[in-house]
């Protein structure tokens, strides 16, 4: 398993990664899954920051990075990140 992302393709995510569809969360579930197992317990939670979510149904506006932290359960540990790409090096990289 290959979790290196080139820096060049770091900031074409990053470029791209307006909206919260386009991070690659699939494939960091799926590096996590191949790198720990996948009967490790994990959760990865995407959480709208406090006032900035709409009331409004028919509101057209797509969250972006901006307005969402990431909540993490990992094993026994639970953590909170601001940033997508900090909790991905985080979880690729901070573990047996």
């Amino acid at each position: 398993m290959d979790s290196f992302i080139p820096v060049d393709k770091v900031e074409s995510y990053v470029d791209s990664a307006k909206n919260l569809e386009d991070l690659p969360l699939l494939q960091l579930i799926k590096d996590m899954e191949d790198k720990y197992g996948v009967d490790t317990h994990m959760v990865i939670e995407c959480m709208p920051i406090a006032g900035r979510e709409s009331d409004d149904p028919a509101a057209t506006k797509l969250a972006t990075e901006e307005d969402v932290v990431w909540y993490v359960e990992f094993r026994d540990e639970k953590y909170m990140f601001e940033d997508f790409w900090e909790m991905r090096f985080h979880m690729l990289n901070s573990f047996e």
